[in-house]
């Protein structure tokens, strides 16, 4: 309300439906049967590693889907995801811990770049990815500092080229 109303228009309508939490847990089995295969499936590399990542992840499908590369921490052995609390359910920011699967499927995308146009190479590919390993096993500031400037322009670059697109290929 703006002020522009005294009451609800909806006010007396019936609810639409009835929200019910979901008691449904997938077996071993069944969890297994989906991994294996989601690569078979008609959906696309995209869908596959979105249901891979709410599989390990527990977090919703849309969540994944529509995450900014800017909420992604995918280098070193610190891995994270910090999900805004604008895009929660609860409204709630939600820190968390990736496995490294789940940051190299995230890492996956930007290597798969290419696939929309665009040049992994644009991205620092190279300088993320080889070194990552390595950086789990240093702890000098100055490299952290070097590393995260990388992955920070990579990630808006790669959000913003993806949703704008790329003017000049050169660039």
């Amino acid at each position: 309300n703006e002020g522009h109303l005294d009451h609800s228009p909806a006010f007396r309508l019936p609810k639409r439906g009835v929200e019910t939490p979901r008691e449904r847990v997938l077996t071993e089995t069944e969890i297994h049967d989906l991994w294996h295969g989601l690569s078979n499936g008609p959906m696309g590399t995209r869908m596959e590693r979105v249901l891979r990542l709410a599989l390990i992840t527990g977090q919703r499908r849309s969540e994944i889907a529509q995450a900014p590369k800017a909420e992604l921490n995918i280098s070193g052995s610190d891995t994270s995801w910090t999900i805004a609390g604008a895009r929660t359910k609860n409204g709630v920011m939600h820190r968390l811990p990736l496995t490294p699967l789940a940051a190299e499927i995230f890492a996956a995308a930007i290597a798969d770049s290419k696939q929309d146009g665009l040049r992994p190479e644009d991205y620092h590919q190279q300088a993320l990815v080889l070194p990552g390993k390595k950086m789990e096993q240093q702890h000098d500031a100055a490299t952290a500092g070097e590393y995260d400037i990388l992955r920070t322009d990579a990630l808006l670059s790669l959000g913003h080229d993806t949703l704008y697109g790329k003017t000049d290929p050169k660039i």
